[in-house]
């Protein structure tokens, strides 16, 4: 108004205050920079209608349509009765790949339809969406959006207080979410309730940032109820720590628990997707009908069905294999997912794995371990993948697959339950630890862990592949071999030094890392009975495996082994002429006169006369001589597998 003047008088004047425009346009670039700060501090793309989640994954029509229709009955404002809002939480959990995203976006749309919706943030650690930090300013962001009153007065805290957006995730919850509805409601502001979803809460970049979204959610709703108006739905892995906190007693009582299993109950659901997923793509690519005028055939539908086992995420993964537009045949991909069910190798035309998205869900829960626990969880998965179907009977019950049980499984790793444990708690999306059974006759009050379940097979087998789970997480890598083969000796070594033969003695000889003193004594010889065959059997084909360097503890203690006793334990039942075959590559030109030696039997021995009843018998073919003086024995076979073993070398 008066730039560039000086040096004169105004007489008489009457000013006019014309600021007020000026102050309004201020404001309202004032709450445009507090909501642009409030966006800057938040993660749009993980909201459930963005364009980086396009197309997000969604329930194929006819599928879960129970889980949504409870879902809906609960979160609607319209259907929800005083019974049903009991709850104002609801946890949805499952392992790794059943569907929980896609019934979390399906969900979310079919609430937002409704206008219940306040907000949805989709947690995803590979699309760089793990951000605690950025969880509560993208939720008070995206709930601002729908109330213009609570917009006014995050405006008001933002400008009082531009730090907040950089605090602590408790203040923030309070300053930018309970405290403004609370004041709304004290103000007498006519606030319909909304829905807040929330899902992957698991691939949260910290454990303790998920317990304590958790834990503010519920302090607020247990304290102020439906003057809190907001509904949280989770959806997560069931990850040790989640289920801890939810499973509290200050938790519990106000949050309604849902289960996504892996279950073959689904089945049906399973093939109505696959069936129409596969029509599609015939109609894309012009895929060839057979004479029945359906591609693929009815069988191979079922046999997709069965090799998907009530796990969505493999279906889904076959269909985006099969129907990938930059692959010459969709006929020739489904043969290469057939393929897999057989244990053929692939064609040589297929260069994409058809597990290939599998393998990326399972690489990152294997990245989750921490590095620290790694090899030792590698390792319990390879023991458990290498026992032997041990069946045993006492009490009258008949126990399958004892060579896989937990106190077995402790006791060669030389570890306790809790260690175990801890080993497999961030696997937790992939299988369930039960508790010993009934039949065990644990004393009152106590209880171990018994067994380990896969929620799928498809696991287990992406360890076992060195291609698909790459150098890092394979589960047969010889230095695994090395670890069980160390702790194998020893045990053996054990056995072996008990007074007398019996294999009573030499199994209760065998030091316990997990004590079975919880559990009755027959159940507890049977456990060393097994531990003990379990090891002795396996121990070559551990050594066979692994990597013997030379000057080695493993080497040394192959010297030293005494082979002949341990012939008395065994007898022909673990020396294998591939078991042989492979230790005697294995080992060191160094050290072969002392562990392993190689010859060719010139005459049949009176064992294989008296064996045969005749004296045609067949011809020994290889030999072995396994360690020195009094402790070897000989080793030979003939061309149809057939072995005699003679005491002294």
């Amino acid at each position: 108004m008066f730039n560039n003047t000086s040096g004169f008088v105004i007489h008489n004047s009457q000013f006019i205050d014309n600021s007020q425009n000026v102050n309004l346009r201020a404001d309202t670039t004032g709450i445009d920079i507090c909501f642009e700060k409030l966006l800057q501090a938040s993660i749009p793309e993980a909201a459930h209608d963005s364009s980086a989640r396009w197309p997000p994954p969604q329930c194929f029509p006819g599928t879960r349509e129970q889980h949504i229709q409870e879902f809906v009955k609960w979160a609607s404002s319209a259907a929800a009765t005083v019974q049903v809002r009991r709850f104002r939480i609801m946890w949805t959990n499952g392992p790794a790949g059943v569907g929980k995203s896609a019934l979390a976006q399906t969900c979310a749309e079919k609430i937002g339809k409704l206008g219940d919706l306040g907000a949805a943030f989709f947690f995803s650690e590979p699309n760089k969406r793990a951000d605690a930090d950025r969880f509560i300013p993208s939720i008070a962001y995206q709930l601002s959006t729908k109330f213009k009153p609570l917009a006014n007065i995050l405006d008001q805290k933002i400008r009082e207080d531009p730090s907040l957006l950089s605090k602590d995730i408790e203040v923030q919850f309070k300053e930018l979410i309970l405290e403004p509805f609370l004041e709304l409601r004290a103000r007498g502001e006519k606030i319909r309730e909304r829905l807040v979803i929330v899902d992957g809460l698991d691939e949260c970049d910290s454990d303790d940032a998920q317990c304590a979204i958790i834990e503010l959610v519920a302090a607020a709703v247990r304290e102020h109820g439906d003057c809190f108006p907001l509904l949280w739905a989770f959806f997560s892995r069931p990850e040790p720590h989640i289920v801890q906190t939810f499973s509290s007693d200050i938790i519990s009582p106000i949050c309604r628990v849902a289960i996504l299993p892996v279950s073959r109950d689904i089945d049906e659901e399973i093939e109505l997707y696959l069936r129409a997923r596969f029509e599609d793509i015939q109609k894309r690519r012009k895929v060839a009908t057979s004479s029945s005028g359906t591609w693929p055939s009815d069988e191979c539908i079922l046999t997709l069905v069965d090799m998907s086992a009530g796990l969505f995420v493999y279906a889904a993964t076959v269909l985006k294999f099969v129907g990938d537009p930059d692959a010459m045949d969709p006929e020739e991909q489904l043969q290469a997912v057939l393929s897999l069910r057989t244990g053929n190798p692939l064609p040589s035309n297929i260069q994409q794995s058809p597990t290939e998205e599998l393998d990326a869900l399972y690489t990152l829960i294997m990245k989750r371990i921490p590095a620290k626990i790694l090899l030792f969880t590698q390792r319990i998965l390879l023991l458990f993948n290498q026992a032997p179907k041990i069946r045993a009977t006492y009490r009258g019950h008949v126990e399958n697959n004892l060579g896989q049980i937990i106190p077995v499984l402790c006791n060669i790793m030389g570890v306790t339950f809790t260690s175990f444990e801890a080993a497999l708690s961030r696997l937790h999306s992939v299988l369930t630890i039960d508790q010993a059974p009934e039949s065990v006759h644990q004393k009152p009050g106590t209880s171990i862990p018994w067994r380990i379940r896969f929620h799928h097979a498809s696991f287990m087998e992406f360890l076992v592949n060195q291609k698909r789970a790459g150098e890092i997480f394979w589960i047969r890598h010889p230095r695994h071999y090395e670890f069980l083969a160390t702790r194998g000796i020893t045990i053996v070594n054990e056995m072996l030094e008990a007074p007398g033969s019996s294999l009573k003695l030499q199994t209760s000889s065998v030091t316990l890392s997990a004590p079975l003193a919880n559990i009755d004594k027959e159940s507890t010889l049977a456990i060393r009975s097994v531990l003990c065959d379990h090891v002795s059997g396996k121990v070559f084909d551990w050594f066979a495996s692994a990597s013997l360097e030379l000057g080695g503890e493993l080497l040394l203690r192959l010297v030293l082994f005494d082979f002949r006793s341990y012939w008395t334990i065994r007898k022909s039942r673990v020396l294998s002429r591939g078991t042989l075959d492979m230790l005697f590559a294995k080992v060191p030109l160094e050290h072969r006169d002392q562990i392993i030696r190689q010859y060719k039997p010139r005459r049949l021995t009176l064992k294989w006369l008296k064996d045969r009843h005749a004296r045609n018998g067949p011809k020994l073919e290889t030999g072995y001589v396994l360690g020195q003086g009094e402790k070897s024995i000989k080793v030979e076979f003939s061309k149809d597998g057939q072995i005699s073993i003679n005491q002294g070398a």
